[in-house]
């Protein structure tokens, strides 16, 4: 006797049984849960890899630095006005680096645990994903270079497409009716 795969989700209703395939439009969670985790993965390593960045800049400044060394050298001569002296640009420049690279890792955690938990879901988890990660891409385009740029561009993808099939899915714990 061989031994074959179960692939149908069992869906009571009211006195009948309904047999809906896992990957039918009747059931998009599973397709939900991959592109909420894959996004939040692809969100993880680029923050990760930000703080890996900003780490070795300690030792050896070369990642996310100027190319002239003579403007970190000014950056690490000039004190904050805000902080009357405290510090100085270069260390506030490692400390934003750090603090970016805690709030991307934490962004693509939500965005996994969310994936996680697909079937009990705020109703505005989704929507928030799509719209902190248009933000960051509006920042990548303004402020940073291409490759963050393309990155986010793909988290971002991936949530906003969560988001429409878990609008063309609508049991009532994704969307309300």
């Amino acid at each position: 006797m061989r031994f074959r795969p179960d692939v149908s989700l069992l869906r009571k209703r009211k006195s009948r049984a309904e047999v809906i395939p896992l990957m039918s439009p009747k059931n998009l969670s599973p397709m939900i849960v991959v592109l909420l985790i894959l996004g939040g993965s692809i969100s993880c390593v680029l923050g990760g890899l930000h703080a890996i960045y900003t780490l070795l800049d300690l030792r050896n400044p070369r990642w996310l630095v100027p190319v002239d060394p003579s403007v970190a050298q000014a950056m690490a001569n000039s004190t904050l006005r805000i902080s009357g002296g405290g510090t100085d640009m270069w260390r506030a420049w490692i400390g934003f680096n750090f603090s970016h690279s805690l709030g991307v890792l934490l962004f693509g955690a939500l965005a996994i645990w969310a994936g996680c938990r697909v079937n009990t879901l705020p109703v505005g988890i989704l929507p928030a994903l799509t719209l902190i990660g248009c933000i960051y891409e509006v920042l990548c385009l303004l402020y940073w270079f291409r490759d963050p740029a393309i990155g986010v561009a793909f988290v971002t993808g991936c949530f906003a497409a969560a988001w429409i099939l878990s609008l063309i899915n609508t049991p009532e714990r994704i969307v309300p009716r």
